[in-house]
């Protein structure tokens, strides 16, 4: 992961998910980029306000971003990035992250304390939209342990797809526990002989993995997967997204908005 990207809420504090990301940035040698998106100003009218208030508070937030910016760079250097950036986006939070995301490797994101339920949806379309795996980091986890990373595998395309662009991340783990569920797709497999062995692939990417069960109700299988990680003591579950994206909508699959609603340890995501 050589270029992490994280969006920054606050101009003033860096907060828990910024030094995760910075942590994750420092292990893999990489580089940090901090994006604050700023909302689309609307049209409000304030009685006994003109437009000279407007202005004023929109010129003392870009004093606010400069300041930002001088001392992000700083501080992400001083842990332990190799180098660091600073950007600045006005617009729809997923529709920047996505664009940004295309040209980074990995995308750290945190919920919206303040808003827990907006921020699920927000995050939604998010994992949908990037282009890049993301990593959802829960507050009071400033640390990115990676000796102990945990693997959901459902035999699907979509959580494959998590493993192989979490390599770089495995490689950093001593021990890798495969979280394993469900059955295969019959169907899907028609025709391939041999059918395709995970256990064989992690083989061959030079990764050793302990082989775990996990047996219960679907509806329960993202609280399962991050019980089961922590019960392993992992320091992060690496999981398939489920979903689709449209222009005015987002859905995803009932483990994936688990994790996003509630999920204790990061979570990395590949949609």
């Amino acid at each position: 992961m050589r270029d992490v990207l994280v969006r920054v809420r606050d101009l003033s504090h860096w907060g828990d998910i910024c030094a995760y990301a910075a942590d994750i940035a420092a292990l893999t040698n990489g580089t940090l980029t901090g994006v604050y998106v700023e909302p689309v100003p609307l049209p409000i009218a304030v009685p006994g306000a003109g437009a000279d208030v407007v202005v004023a508070a929109r010129q003392s937030t870009r004093v606010d971003m400069d300041h930002a910016a001088r001392d992000f760079v700083t501080w992400a250097t001083q842990v332990g990035a190799r180098q660091a950036f600073w950007q600045v986006a006005e617009g729809d939070a997923p529709k920047v992250l996505a664009r940004l995301s295309a040209s980074h490797d990995l995308l750290v994101v945190g919920r919206d304390p303040y808003e827990p339920l907006a921020s699920v949806a927000e995050l939604g379309e998010i994992v949908v939209a990037s282009r890049a795996p993301v990593i959802l980091a829960p507050s009071r986890r400033r640390d990115a342990m990676l000796g102990c990373i945990a693997v959901a595998w459902n035999h699907s395309q979509e959580a494959l797809a998590a493993i192989h662009a979490a390599r770089p991340l495995l490689a950093h783990a001593t021990k890798i526990v495969l979280l394993e569920g469900g059955a295969p797709d019959l169907r899907a497999q028609h025709g391939w002989n041999p059918p395709f062995d995970i256990m064989r692939y992690m083989s061959w990417q030079g990764f050793r993995v302990e082989r775990h069960a996990i047996r219960g109700e679907s509806n329960e299988a993202g609280e399962m997967l991050v019980r089961a990680a922590q019960r392993h003591g992992a320091g992060l579950l690496v999981m398939g997204a489920y979903g689709r994206s449209r222009i005015s909508e987002w859905a995803l699959g009932g483990a994936t908005r688990a994790v996003l609603f509630d999920a204790s340890l990061p979570v990395f995501l590949k949609h």
